[in-house]
């Protein structure tokens, strides 16, 4: 989406009900997928998708904060 909300579009088409709980700095986006047993996936500014196993079953919200490089 551009600064002005011109060309919103979805970053997922997956079935179910998914929702964004965090940008982060760096341009990933902290994401939960609610198809059954929330499973959280954070999202590259490349499109690669990473799963967050460690957040597997949390139903949101939740804080998010990246470790310092």
């Amino acid at each position: 989406m551009e600064a002005d909300g011109a060309r919103a579009h979805a970053v997922v088409a997956w079935d179910g009900n998914q929702a964004a709980a965090g940008f982060l700095g760096d341009g990933r986006i902290l994401f939960v997928d609610n198809a059954g047993q929330p499973t959280w996936y954070l999202l590259t500014a490349g499109g690669a998708f990473q799963r967050v196993d460690i957040l597997a079953g949390i139903d949101g919200p939740l804080a998010w904060r990246a470790a310092r490089q």
